[in-house]
Formats: C-alpha cells, sequence, structure tokens
C-alpha cells in the first residue's frame, strides 16, 4: 500500500500532472482503492477474511511501533553521532515544499537532490496525508519502519511455518536481536567488572545505560554495516534503515509466489505477479539503490 501509493504521487509530480501535495496523495489513494477492489472483487468475502491473523500481524506491528516511540521520546533530537540526521531531515523538507520531482537540492540552489531519496517520499506522503508537522512525524516515521520491519518478519516467519510462534520468534531475531556485544556489555554493566574487553560503563541506573550503550559497533569491523536494531536505535530516518521493511516484503511477495505455483493461475494474475514483482524490485533503486542488484539475483 505505501509503495504503490508512493510510486503514483511520484510520477504525478515527476510528469508534472498534479503537485506534490494533499490533492495528490488523496487521489493517489483512491486510484489504490479502485484498483484493489477492481482486481480484487472475486476474492473479498467477508466471512473469509482470516481475522485472527489479520489482528494478530496489526499488533505485532503496534507493539513494535509503541516501543520504539517510547525510546525516541527520550532522544528525539537531531543528533550528529554515527548518523545523518541532518541530511535526511533536509531531505523531508525539500520533498515536502517542492511542488514537482526531482525535489530541489536542499544544499544547492538551482540542483536538484543527487542521492536516492524514496524512502523519503515515503515518509513525506504520511506526512503530508496526515497533517503532521514535520518535525513531529520525522521520528514517527522512523518507529512506522521499524513497525513495519517488525510485523513483515513476523508475516515471514508464520508463512514459512504456518505456527505463529516462529512468527514472533522471526520478528524479535529480525527486529530486536543484534550483534552479541549487546550482551557483553549488558553483562559488565549487571556484573560490574569487564566482560571479553568491554569495561564497566559509567551509568546512573538502567535506563541512563540503555539510552547510552554503544549501538555503534559494526558486524564488520572498520565498515557500517549494522543490525536493524541498532540503526533504528540511532533514530535516523537513512536510506538504508527505509529499505528493510521492503526488502521483507519482496521476500515475502517471492515466497507467496513460490508457494502458490501455476497451478490455479490465471493469465492475468500471472501478469499482475510480473507487474507487482518487477514494480517493487525497481522500488529499490530510489529508496536505496545497491538493495537492487542484491534482490535482482535474489529474484533469479
Amino acid at each position: 500500500g505505501l509503495l504503490l501509493i508512493t510510486c503514483f504521487s511520484w510520477l504525478f509530480a515527476s510528469l508534472h500532472v498534479l503537485k506534490f501535495g494533499y490533492v495528490n496523495i488523496s487521489i493517489s489513494v483512491l486510484l489504490l482503492l479502485a484498483l484493489s477492489l477492481y482486481l480484487g472483487r472475486k476474492n473479498i468475502i467477508p466471512q473469509n477474511l482470516p481475522l485472527k491473523s489479520i489482528v494478530i500481524g496489526e499488533a505485532a506491528f503496534t507493539v513494535a511501533y509503541v516501543l520504539l516511540l517510547v525510546f525516541l521520546r527520550y532522544k528525539p533530537d537531531i543528533f550528529h553521532a554515527f548518523s545523518e540526521d541532518f541530511m535526511n531531515y533536509a531531505f523531508l523538507q525539500s520533498i515536502l515544499r517542492s511542488d514537482y520531482f526531482p525535489p530541489a537540492d536542499p544544499w544547492l540552489a538551482g540542483d536538484s537532490i543527487p542521492y536516492y531519496y524514496g524512502g523519503h517520499i515515503v515518509s513525506a506522503v504520511v506526512t503530508m496525508i496526515s497533517r503532521v508537522p514535520s518535525s513531529i512525524t520525522y521520528n514517527l516515521a522512523v518507529a512506522m519502519f521499524f513497525g513495519l520491519v517488525a510485523s513483515a518478519s513476523y508475516g515471514i516467519g508464520y508463512n514459512l511455518t504456518v505456527k505463529r510462534a516462529y512468527g514472533f520468534i522471526a520478528a524479535v531475531f529480525v527486529s530486536f536481536i543484534g550483534y552479541i556485544s549487546g550482551a557483553f556489555q549488558l553483562s559488565a554493566y549487571i556484573l560490574h567488572s569487564e566482560v571479553l574487553g568491554y569495561s564497566v560503563p559509567e551509568a546512573q541506573g538502567f535506563t541512563d545505560w540503555f539510552l547510552h550503550f554503544d549501538i555503534a559497533t559494526p558486524i564488520i569491523p572498520h565498515t557500517a554495516n549494522h543490525y536493524p536494531y541498532s540503526v533504528f536505535l540511532q533514530g535516523d530516518l537513512h536510506a538504508h534503515t527505509m529499505s528493510l521493511p521492503f526488502q521483507l516484503m519482496y521476500i515475502m511477495l517471492v515466497l507467496s509466489m513460490l508457494k502458490r505455483g501455476e497451478g490455479d493461475s490465471t493469465r492475468s494474475n500471472r501478469l499482475l505477479n510480473v507487474f507487482i514483482l518487477g514494480i517493487s524490485l525497481g522500488f529499490f533503486i530510489p529508496v536505496n539503490t545497491w538493495d537492487y542488484p542484491v534482490y535482482a539475483a535474489f529474484t533469479l
């Protein structure tokens, strides 16, 4: 839903059909609604909806969303250490102030943004449609993407095994569990002694430790490879953060096509599959370009 609404509104603004704004996005929502009702008219049977699964999936999103909001309320400011908040907030503001795309470069007057900014358009879309100031939605969007990661990883775990317990395990491992150094740092704090090179932190209570422990340790030394929970705790609305739910969504699309097979597939359904898979793969280029070759290979 977010992907297609973003694509529609981006296309309208890029072709100079409609200015980017409330009207553009509202028409994009209505267009998606009309397409959904038309293409799904034979399958929309209320009594057949898996309501329990829908509620649990939404609950997975809501719990993760609220948890990160609780954390971010202690550090809502744009912060320079280990992040690119200033750049990302500038991109969001530039998109919100642009009538047509590509949006204006916030550093070079008369030029356009030379970087991938698709995820920032997603954030701008929900900012514009909600009428909430961008200074607030910047943090809300970080929490939203985290919630989407949790619910999407739950969905993958559940659909692979048809067991909700494995869905929750997948959500925990993808969203909340990171590199082992976090456990070492916590052990040093609890035991009040050095653990495997991690010294005892100076913290006034557990909350103070939790808000200041080192989340920037990379998976591979001297590189910028971080687990999802690490980049979300930074609160940085960066491209590699915003692409995470779309990566999981793409994995789910491929899994869905594999499980469904060609048994009862019609020509129109196959064409729709190719269209959805194609637009979802292509969406990586404006969101986080480096993901495109990875998922192109994954598709093959």
